[in-house]
């Protein structure tokens, strides 16, 4: 149902098409709206996970986006990096779904306690402890004095200090993975 209570679809139509239509609405109440029916439901009828992907590539940068969009691209990752996601999604979506998350684990000066705590959030999810290249993150880069607390985000010094561990860790957990080919091909 929609906020008027009418039917979003008509009784056997696909639902589909009506999620994914509100999923990509210009209004991020909407969106929010579409997202709160949680990661179950949005794995039920979404047969591509890109949807949620482009949500959060389409924001050029988290740190710039409108407060009402961040929380919608913050929900988008909370769904993309659940147990549901780890449950449902092949190897090669999670490889698509890690890439594309790799930009909201750099520290921004202008928006820094907005994305370590994401950063922190993606190392501490169900995605973030299994998937081979965000596996330890949690550990080694979000438990440090630097990532607490947003870093002291105006500081440039501790913004460079935070994201050359962060791509430190994740260099080396690319040259540790069985197979790094897996994700380079998708950054390809």
């Amino acid at each position: 149902l929609n906020n008027r209570g009418s039917a979003l679809c008509s009784p056997g139509e696909s639902i589909s098409p009506v999620v994914v239509s509100r999923l990509g609405d210009e209004d991020p109440t909407v969106v929010m709206a579409t997202l709160e029916l949680g990661a179950e439901v949005l794995f039920d009828h979404l047969s591509h996970v890109e949807v949620l992907i482009a949500m959060v590539t389409g924001t050029d940068s988290l740190s710039q986006a409108s407060e009402e969009r961040q929380e919608c691209v913050c929900k988008a990752i909370q769904i993309l990096t659940s147990q549901t996601a780890l449950d449902n999604l092949s190897s090669r979506f999670l490889d698509d779904v890690v890439v594309a998350l790799l930009p909201t684990l750099v520290l921004s000066c202008f928006g820094g306690v907005v994305t370590s705590s994401v950063a922190m959030e993606i190392g501490a999810s169900a995605v973030g402890r299994k998937h081979p290249l965000l596996s330890g993150l949690e550990q080694s880069v979000c438990q440090t004095t630097v990532w607490k607390g947003g870093c002291g985000v105006q500081d440039p010094a501790a913004v460079a200090m935070a994201t050359e561990l962060m791509v430190n860790r994740l260099a080396k957990s690319l040259v540790e993975m069985e197979d790094p080919g897996s994700v380079v091909r998708v950054c390809l």
